[in-house]
């Protein structure tokens, strides 16, 4: 895999300001989002009650956020992807900037993804029987169980499924950027799992946390070399935190748009 893999799925384009077309394209991106949901929820489901573990659920999900990401008129440019062992489990810490987020990485890894979600989101019918078909992670903010939320995340890293953890816990914009959570390093740690570093850079130029307009935007996925199993281990749960946080944070900054100007 090279140094520079794209996923082109609109042209470049600016995000400032809200206009007609603007609101045209938040109404399209709404519907198909629907659309594409229930279709991909229905297959999900169908598959996983025959084959839990069928790579066409990878497949169905990769495709729901390719077609949700070109309603909205998203390009994502994926930096560092030969870092990753395709068969390896990875915990993968990365920053949260906007809804979108969850889109971009299942079309810029090329790994299977499993979510820690918020269990709100499986009460929803159908999508939260997807959810669960899919074997995503529930996580309950208002009073987490560690001890369940654990077992989970080993099942899905033993099934060879990478685990996502947005280590802020909630959506903010990079200049508010707040403290890593320890959840996803104490799972990486008890599970012997690599931690994938990756920032999410431009995302929150789609639709800002809370926001409500979806504008066009390039966004780019900078994955950093894997923290090995034993050098996580040969740290405590703080010093791994800081360490993550400031490779992600780190490679936020360098590729922003202002910066990659600066460096070309």
């Amino acid at each position: 895999m090279t140094e520079r893999q794209y996923t082109e799925l609109a042209p470049p384009v600016s995000v400032e300001g809200i206009g007609v077309t603007d609101v045209l394209r938040t109404f399209i991106t709404v519907i198909v989002g629907v659309v594409a949901t229930i279709m991909v929820s229905v297959v999900i489901v169908g598959v996983a009650a025959v084959e839990p573990t069928s790579p066409v659920i990878d497949r169905a999900m990769r495709v729901w956020a390719q077609v949700i990401l070109f309603a909205a008129g998203v390009s994502v440019e994926v930096r560092g992807a030969e870092a990753l062992d395709p068969d390896l489990a990875y915990v993968i810490i990365a920053n949260h900037r906007s809804a979108f987020d969850i889109m971009c990485l299942f079309v810029a890894l090329p790994v299977p993804i499993r979510f820690l979600a918020k269990r709100e989101l499986f009460s929803i019918p159908l999508f939260g029987t997807m959810l669960r078909s899919a074997r995503m992670v529930p996580v309950d903010r208002s009073a987490a169980d560690h001890a369940t939320i654990n077992k989970a995340s080993g099942v899905a890293l033993s099934r060879g499924n990478s685990l996502v953890v947005f280590a802020e816990g909630t959506r903010t914009p990079a200049e508010e950027a707040k403290a890593f959570k320890k959840g996803g390093f104490i799972i990486a740690q008890q599970h012997s799992a690599p931690i994938l570093p990756v920032a999410m850079v431009g995302t929150g130029n789609i639709l800002a946390p809370h926001g409500k307009i979806v504008h066009k935007a390039d966004v780019t996925i900078a994955i950093a070399d894997p923290i090995p199993p034993e050098s996580a281990a040969s740290e405590n749960v703080e010093e791994l935190v800081s360490t993550t946080r400031t490779i992600v944070l780190d490679n936020e900054r360098r590729w922003t748009p202002e910066a990659r100007n600066l460096m070309y």
